[in-house]
């Protein structure tokens, strides 16, 4: 049994799995049947009040990972009751879609932080990954939400624009960087996850203005000795769940669920042997195999095997 310490106290769940946009490496679009376990939906407001009634321990959630959050028609309600529980939220968005009440919700309910996907600086470039997506639209909306901030005199949510780079956009990143602050936004740049698609085509430059170090994820894992995104410790301290309460742990994880915690609460699920098995798996108590989500994931070759030598980060409990 997971004893009450040790429970986690921040979650990522799918607000939607659906969205509008038909970008090229994303599984989500364009699609009548999704494969996998995620499915299409939305997170109801009677299933959200059920779970944060039944985790007080819960102080955090990230909303979205698969999906557009804006999407869901109950998102208000949603994020008026955590507000009224004094749970932390934030999330990812495309925001091609916002209403101003919504937009005034995020504000007055503080909404912690808000980070917006934009790979371009001008529509032709933007369109070219966020297919059907509209960049003014965009811009409009992020100013809609700083119209509410200055009205309320409010610092949330804090707005990050998020530059994945692609060889095709690699020449705005300089451009879109000024723009960010323009609208008063963090900017953040992200190294694609799709190698053969739109590679870098100057490595020199991409280095320089985005920070990085280095121009693309296998030069990360070269260089560092780690994978550019290893989420294995999230099985642990911030397990995704799905929008129907599937518990998938990992937000790699399209194809295995470890119960629902909707209906068994999280404690049980992450009780379950089946998930305490992964677990093992991670942290090198038990061989990989077909079975376990893990298997055939980069990240877990990388950061799990750090892990496995040095044991640090992992639950004392364990």
């Amino acid at each position: 049994m997971i004893g009450r310490k040790d429970m986690p106290q921040s979650v990522f769940l799918e607000a939607s799995s659906r969205c509008q946009l038909r970008c090229p490496l994303c599984d989500t679009p364009g699609r009548k049947r999704r494969p996998g376990i995620i499915g299409w939906g939305h997170l109801t407001l009677a299933h959200f009040r059920r779970f944060l009634d039944g985790h007080p321990q819960i102080g955090h959630i990230g909303f979205s990972t698969h999906g557009e959050l804006f999407l869901n028609p109950e998102l208000r309600k949603i994020v008026a009751y955590a507000s009224d529980k004094g749970v932390e939220l934030s999330g990812i968005s495309n925001l091609n879609t916002l209403s101003p009440s919504m937009a005034e919700c995020l504000v007055r309910s503080g909404f912690s932080r808000l980070t917006v996907a934009i790979d371009g600086a001008d529509q032709r470039t933007y369109e070219r990954y966020r297919r059907g997506g509209n960049l003014l639209r965009v811009i409009k909306n992020i100013r809609l939400i700083n119209h509410f901030k200055e009205s309320c005199r409010s610092d949330t949510p804090a707005l990050t624009w998020q530059f994945v780079i692609f060889g095709h956009n690699e020449h705005q990143i300089a451009r879109a960087r000024v723009m960010a602050f323009g609208l008063k936004m963090g900017f953040l740049t992200r190294l694609s996850w799709g190698a053969d698609y739109s590679p870098v085509r100057n490595r020199q430059d991409v280095v320089r203005e985005s920070g990085l170090g280095v121009a693309s994820r296998k030069e990360f894992l070269e260089t560092y000795g780690k994978s550019y995104f290893a989420p294995c410790l999230q099985v642990w301290n911030s397990p995704q769940i799905n929008w129907d309460g599937k518990l998938l742990g990992c937000c790699m994880n399209q194809r295995t669920a470890f119960g629902n915690v909707f209906h068994s609460g999280l404690r049980d699920c992450m009780a379950d042997p089946s998930y305490r098995a992964w677990q093992d798996v991670i942290v090198g108590k038990r061989r990989l195999s077909p079975a376990v989500p893990c298997f055939g994931c980069e990240a877990y070759g990388s950061l799990a095997g750090k892990i496995r030598k040095r044991r640090k980060g992992v639950p004392t409990h364990l």
